[in-house]
């Protein structure tokens, strides 16, 4: 019977150390600088009109190149925006034809925000103004996030004459530096 206990014992043992050691390994791993490296939406255009036809905004646009997360070990962590925004233009052409045209838009200037981060598993929650409102996901060194409908692109309708907005999905990756 004691060897039994013993062993049961250093199973338990082995498995308590064995999940803190990954717990605080993913934490440290989401610890330092994060810089935007893909914002993607879900219909492929060539925005920049250089032949190449691409998802990834930052790829089409030279918008936001420099947006970043620094996440520090105290639970704390600061976001930078460079104060550029996407802003797209579509317009018809004589064959009814839709082009779009981008511009990076400074809204004046660039902005610090600070913020409080937990992590549940793979999950990043970061809480601006005491408010959990957007959630990481930590993936194979990568920091993904999502957000539906995050993006507008404007399309002409069927009668050729008025024109809507399609709400696409945004997925923005981050990677560390």
């Amino acid at each position: 019977m004691t060897n039994v206990f013993k062993f049961f014992l250093l199973v338990l043992i082995s498995v308590n150390l064995s999940c803190s050691e990954d717990d605080s390994g993913n934490q440290n791993g989401i610890v330092g600088t994060w810089l935007i490296d893909v914002l993607s939406v879900e219909t492929s255009n060539d925005y920049d009109g250089d032949g190449v036809i691409n998802e990834n905004l930052l790829e089409e646009t030279l918008c936001s190149q420099s947006d970043q997360f620094i996440f520090n070990t105290d639970g704390t962590g600061t976001l930078f925006n460079d104060g550029e925004n996407i802003l797209l233009t579509t317009e018809q052409d004589s064959n009814f034809m839709l082009e779009y045209t981008f511009e990076c838009f400074d809204n004046g200037s660039s902005f610090e925000l600070p913020f409080n981060w937990t992590q549940t598993g793979n999950e990043i929650t970061i809480e601006i103004f005491g408010f959990p409102n957007t959630i990481l996901t930590l993936v194979n060194n990568t920091l993904v996030g999502f957000e539906e409908n995050g993006f507008s692109v404007p399309v002409i309708n069927d009668d050729g004459m008025t024109w809507n907005s399609n709400m696409e999905d945004l997925t923005t990756i981050f990677v560390k530096i």
